[in-house]
């Protein structure tokens, strides 16, 4: 991943470190469905569009046996990248 640096990077920062941290969030489907409301990708939809995106993600949650029964761990990554200036 130090790729991302660059050789005129390189000669700046000492050598980037990196970490992963996987966490969840406990959601449900009404929280996941008010999250993705405030998503770039559905604030770009028109009215129109975001309301059946958002019927077709509630239709999902709904069939789907891990998270129609109520509360669902959603799981997520964080990744984590320090450069310090040299």
């Amino acid at each position: 991943m130090n790729d991302w640096l660059g050789s005129a990077g390189k000669r700046l920062f000492w050598p980037p470190e990196e970490a992963e941290f996987t966490h969840f969030h406990v959601r449900t489907a009404d929280s996941m469905i008010a999250t993705l409301r405030t998503h770039s990708a559905f604030l770009i939809m028109t009215p129109e569009e975001r309301e059946v995106a958002l019927a077709d993600v509630r239709r999902y949650l709904d069939r789907t046996p891990e998270t129609s029964a109520g509360e669902f761990n959603l799981p997520l990554v964080t990744l984590a990248l320090r450069a310090i200036r040299r």
